[in-house]
């Protein structure tokens, strides 16, 4: 049932992520941090499950079932995470996340944490969705009435791809950011108002 029901989700969110670019150059900010979006799917059997080609494209060890045993015991798996997961920063400095892992995922500023966009993973975990899960969008090029949450399209991070994150999502205060995927990955950003 968990295999079957992920496929409509996260091909929908496929259709959204193909024309997503990777952040080009550095930028010119006094400083810069980074967070690197990771995970260790073990690419044979996700994407078998997932019957999908794509689901992993990584070379890590843990197997989709593996994956799922871990998330009924722990609530999370080991190795999907955002490291680092909490950043204290300034105003005007960059935070750039970075897709090392295998699979898709996103970075996502959120009011609260709670369960992700994958009702499935939810169900797993007994978590409700978050609200920006309710921020439905259509993707470039999908077909009528296929929609995913805005933060698919807007705050994805690809394997291999650097995304920035928009200066308007950091002003002064603590931003928490979540992966609308896997819910358990979790990150703060304190900034503090810059010097002058």
């Amino acid at each position: 049932m968990y295999r079957k029901a992920l496929l409509v989700p996260l091909a929908a969110m496929a259709l959204g992520v193909a024309g997503i670019p990777a952040a080009a150059g550095h930028s010119s900010s006094p400083r810069m941090h980074v967070i690197e979006s990771q995970d260790d799917c073990e690419p044979i059997s996700f994407n078998a499950a997932l019957q999908d080609p794509q689901a992993c494209v990584g070379a890590g060890k843990t197997t989709f079932d593996e994956s799922i045993a871990q998330m009924l015991d722990d609530g999370e798996v080991d190795g999907w995470e955002f490291d680092s997961d909490e950043l204290k920063i300034r105003t005007g400095e960059t935070v750039e996340v970075r897709g090392v892992g295998g699979e898709f995922h996103t970075f996502t500023k959120v009011k609260e944490f709670g369960g992700g966009c994958v009702q499935e993973i939810n169900n797993l975990l007994n978590l409700k969705p978050v609200v920006e899960c309710d921020d439905l969008v259509a993707p470039p090029g999908a077909p009528i009435g296929v929609k995913v949450p805005r933060g698919f399209l807007e705050d994805g991070v690809p394997p291999g791809v650097t995304r920035k994150v928009p200066a308007a999502k950091l002003t002064p205060g603590t931003h928490k950011f979540e992966c609308l995927i896997h819910p358990w990955m979790h990150a703060e950003v304190k900034v503090r108002a810059a010097h002058h």
